[in-house]
């Protein structure tokens, strides 16, 4: 069980050591006040919201953006394989799930917002197989009245949206989304 809170427990603990030690040399990222700023790009002063595919300065030769096509298309072979990977390790028939519309929306929406976040230079949507997995296990509801050492068996999951798009409202995934 406390594996599951490693990530935490390592950032608790090394923000607590650093707050503790001050002979502890730690790099910081510096975050600007956004209510002095206001809500800007990183890079304000060198582009605005949506990026130039032509790049960050008008001169730059138009064969770097053909030349990009052949790694974008390797990126989005990745893309496709892990959802396609998520989908097949989810849905297969002994964990009884009930496809309907939603999942679709789903695909959907990851879709959109990798192409948003692209325009944006934001980081990509992806399925994300270990954290899909590890929800859908904490879903499931397991037998309790099994003979002993026989394994439980699956008696139903309890598929809803909400705790999935508020874990990755909290992982900070679905903030492009809101940021428009």
């Amino acid at each position: 069980m406390l594996s599951d809170f490693a990530i935490v427990i390592a950032i608790v603990s090394m923000v607590g050591i650093d707050l503790l030690f001050n002979g502890v040399k730690v790099m910081k990222m510096e975050v600007p006040n956004p209510l002095i700023r206001g809500f800007v790009p990183t890079r304000a002063s060198d582009r605005g919201w949506f990026i130039n595919p032509g790049g960050l300065k008008q001169t730059m030769a138009i064969g770097w953006v053909f030349a990009a096509i052949i790694p974008a298309m390797f990126v989005g072979i990745l893309l496709f394989m892990e959802t396609e990977l998520t989908g097949v390790l989810l849905n297969k028939k002994e964990n009884r799930l009930v496809k309907g519309a939603g999942y679709n929306l789903d695909l959907l929406l990851v879709g959109c917002l990798c192409f948003l976040c692209s325009m944006m230079g934001l980081p990509w949507m992806c399925p994300a197989t270990v954290r899909s997995v590890s929800h859908f296990s904490a879903l499931s509801v397991w037998s309790k009245s099994h003979a002993p050492g026989e394994k439980p068996f699956l008696v139903f999951v309890r598929e809803q949206r909400v705790t999935n798009i508020a874990i990755h409202m909290l992982t900070g995934k679905y903030l492009s989304c809101y940021c428009l």
